[in-house]
């Protein structure tokens, strides 16, 4: 499957015989891809979609991602239902009743990223001696913490520890950047730096990857177990992107270690940082590399995860 990044304006799309047209005003020739080998589509530049073009991508299951080109912390998902499993979503909300099974499933969803976290620091120590004490005592601090997650005996102590996980983890990871880049940990909204730019953008892509996954799956992607459920939040989709955030970490390290991205790469207003529009075609050639491997883990993930709710809910059944 094929996901389409539009970021120019102007671009007109029209979706004829099954196949998606792809119109820019500065080429004389456009371009033709069938629906059938289209998931996704990313727009991080102005373009003028109709209602019926909207339904049109939706009856050919393509899910649309707006996003911000200046804030990237700020996306629109346009996406649709894949199953209509009701009982599987009444089942996820018998789940969230269930303090022992939300625990074993929050406290899994920890221990997956602090595993994450773990090699992720461990590939940077490898090429980066001159920071290896600094990286060694947030790999000892983060396993040190792991440890200690089956004594947890709560969804919001295990919040607590993964949050103190990524205190450490971002701390420990800061000198690996050149000092030009201004990254002294994580912040979003704006991101004010190169380095959490890239992560707020990637970050978002991960997580519309992660929607996507779970509705494939039957799961409703608003009901989660480690996340609080909020209003007009995708709980488990968050808990889901979790698991990968530390994998596109390592990416973004090595992006700026291999000069892929530097920082005249980006633009600076109002104290926000922002890929300029040449970056951003490099970053999303290379950002979909990798997230073609990522996707298709999140699903086996996802179907993983429907296998024990399917099994925990007939337990709650036969229980009864």
């Amino acid at each position: 499957m094929k996901r389409i990044y539009i970021d120019k304006p102007g671009i007109a799309l029209k979706v004829e015989k099954q196949r998606l047209l792809i119109k820019d005003p500065d080429k004389l020739k456009g371009t033709s891809v069938p629906c059938t080998h289209i998931e996704a589509i990313v727009m991080s530049r102005k373009t003028d979609l109709s209602s019926s073009l909207l339904l049109q991508l939706s009856a050919h299951n393509i899910d649309v991602l707006f996003i911000n080109s200046r804030n990237h912390d700020i996306a629109v998902y346009c996406g649709h239902y894949h199953h209509g499993n009701y009982q599987r979503t009444y089942a996820q909300v018998c789940l969230l009743e269930q303090p022992g099974m939300c625990m074993d499933f929050a406290r899994s969803i920890v221990q997956a990223k602090a595993q994450q976290q773990q090699r992720t620091l461990k590939r940077i120590m490898r090429k980066r001696q001159d920071c290896h004490f600094e990286l060694n005592r947030t790999f000892n601090l983060i396993k040190e913490l792991t440890q200690q997650l089956p004594n947890t005996k709560s969804v919001a102590s295990l919040r607590g520890s993964e949050g103190l996980m990524a205190k450490y983890y971002f701390a420990g990871i800061r000198p690996v950047f050149s000092s030009s880049l201004e990254f002294s940990g994580r912040r979003k909204r704006p991101p004010p730096d190169p380095v959490n730019s890239l992560l707020s953008l990637g970050y978002t892509l991960i997580h519309s990857d992660c929607v996507r996954a779970l509705l494939a799956t039957g799961l409703d992607p608003r009901f989660g177990v480690l996340h609080d459920n909020a209003y007009n939040r995708q709980s488990l989709a968050c808990d889901l992107m979790e698991i990968f955030r530390p994998r596109y970490d390592a990416v973004v390290w090595r992006w700026f270690a291999e000069q892929t991205f530097r920082k005249r790469d980006f633009a600076f207003n109002n104290g926000a940082c922002f890929l300029t529009k040449d970056a951003r075609g490099r970053f999303y050639k290379s950002f979909e590399s990798h997230s073609r491997i990522w996707r298709k883990m999140q699903r086996r993930i996802a179907q993983r995860w429907v296998k024990q709710l399917d099994q925990n809910y007939t337990e709650l059944q036969y229980a009864q």
